[in-house]
């Protein structure tokens, strides 16, 4: 069981510049349809902020707690503390013997200086951090997706620009720069462009929070790509999921988790305890068959639900 959790509390005036940013819903066609009831598998009070997770091959799940500073474990047993960070933890990768963390030194609620903070964490098998790398190049380090060997892609939400980072190396270089990556606001707003990545099926995807897009750009025979297609504007996107078969599973960061078909159609898929939805995950091993999820129990909209990790049977079809 957790046994302690320090947590943060960000400033009121920026809790509600994210809410504006990232809550100022488009109208959206949704397809009704009977969402399913998700399993609670453990929540905190309201002030936690579960940011991402990754399922493991033994069927538990690691999950980021960002505030308190923390990567949690949860399996059938319980839920544990797997690390505690000297940052705040953002997204969070499997490699070859261990994780990469992509991170912050302060918070975001901190002010602007909190983007001169930027790190990138390497933990053992265990969740001990056995290196960090400073990125003052970076602003808002985000979303990670493995783009081949030891290089990696990390999504920046404020500098319009996907990083390559070399695992050996330590290096953060610009992989692509885009305007449809950068994020879009008001004057004295603060909103995030590109977050969720993905590549998947020879494409790389990314979700563009401020304009509420998903995107895909087809990786060429360089591992580059020339130009991002839009497939379609929601009525929110955070992190997302892509299946083989063409599915996308998607983290609004409102109170649903909805699912893209390949067709385009689009229908919810959780519409309870999702409050704040930041991510979403294939469960592996004995957790194959199920979507994973976190959420921040709304925090930035002015909610008051408790931050969940959620649990719900792959829809069939």
């Amino acid at each position: 069981m957790i046994t302690r959790q320090t947590m943060l509390r960000p400033s009121r005036r920026h809790m509600l510049a994210l809410a504006a940013a990232s809550l100022a819903f488009a109208p959206h066609s949704v397809r009704a349809q009977a969402s399913a009831r998700a399993d609670v598998l453990t929540s905190l009070p309201t002030g936690a902020f579960f940011e991402n997770l990754e399922p493991q091959a033994d069927g538990s799940v690691l999950f980021t707690s960002y505030f308190s500073r923390q990567i949690l474990r949860w399996s059938p047993s319980g839920v544990s503390v797997f690390a505690e960070l000297g940052a705040h933890p953002v997204d969070l990768i499997s490699i070859d013997g261990g994780f990469l963390v992509t991170a912050h030194g302060a918070p975001f609620t901190s002010g602007p200086s909190f983007t001169g903070t930027m790190a990138v964490l390497r933990l053992d098998s265990t969740g001990r951090t056995v290196g960090r790398v400073e990125a003052p190049q970076a602003l808002f380090l985000n979303g990670i997706a493995r783009l081949e060997g030891d290089q990696m892609l990390i999504a920046d939400s404020l500098a319009g620009t996907i990083w390559a980072y070399g695992i050996a190396g330590g290096t953060l270089t610009p992989w692509n720069r885009a305007d449809q990556l950068k994020p879009v606001a008001s004057p004295g707003e603060f909103a995030l462009g590109a977050n969720g990545l993905q590549i998947s099926g020879g494409f790389v995807y990314v979700s563009n929070s401020s304009t509420k897009t998903l995107m895909r750009g087809r990786l060429s025979a360089g591992r580059t790509v020339e130009a991002f297609e839009t497939l379609g504007t929601f009525t929110g996107i955070d992190d997302f999921a892509v299946a083989e078969n063409g599915r996308i599973f998607i983290a609004t960061h409102g109170t649903t988790v909805i699912l893209r078909e390949p067709d385009g159609r689009v229908a919810v898929v959780i519409d309870r305890d999702a409050e704040g939805a930041t991510s979403v995950a294939f469960g592996r091993g004995p957790s194959a068959g199920f979507l994973f999820v976190t959420t921040t129990g709304g925090l930035f909209a002015g909610l008051k639900a408790n931050a969940n990790l959620l649990r719900v049977a792959l829809p069939t079809g």
